[in-house]
């Protein structure tokens, strides 16, 4: 799927606060609070902000959980843009999520979830 140029600046910012899922951390109520507030602030709802989650982010950004020195403060922003965008534009990168999780043994969603996802969904 190739995106407008607004189109991604919109999911910038969203794109930006759904990777520390993915950081090697664990995220307090204030970065619950923090993204769940910049979640809000997006024109997304809330199962587009799941498939935007799964669909875009993961994809591009677990694999950082299977890392021994993975990131744990931020992805650089333009990194992860790009690897969002190229994982998108490329669909043989961009695996079905069912699949990528069989690949790789992650059960993200689960991850999400118990990452503080609740917490987050909840102020939305």
């Amino acid at each position: 799927m190739a995106w407008t140029e607004a189109e991604i600046n919109e999911r910038l910012p969203v794109w930006d606060v759904l990777s520390e899922f993915w950081l090697d951390g664990w995220l307090d109520d204030k970065d619950c609070e923090r993204i769940a507030t910049q979640l809000n602030n997006s024109s997304y709802s809330k199962e587009q902000i799941w498939k935007i989650c799964i669909y875009e982010v993961a994809p591009a950004v677990s694999g950082n959980l299977l890392s021994i020195a993975g990131v744990w403060g931020a992805f650089d922003s333009e990194w992860l843009h790009q690897a969002i965008i190229k994982k998108s534009n490329n669909p043989s990168a961009y695996l079905n999520p069912n699949i990528w999780k069989r690949l790789r043994g992650l059960s993200y969603d689960r991850h999400i979830k118990i990452s503080g996802w609740n917490k987050i969904i909840n102020k939305l």
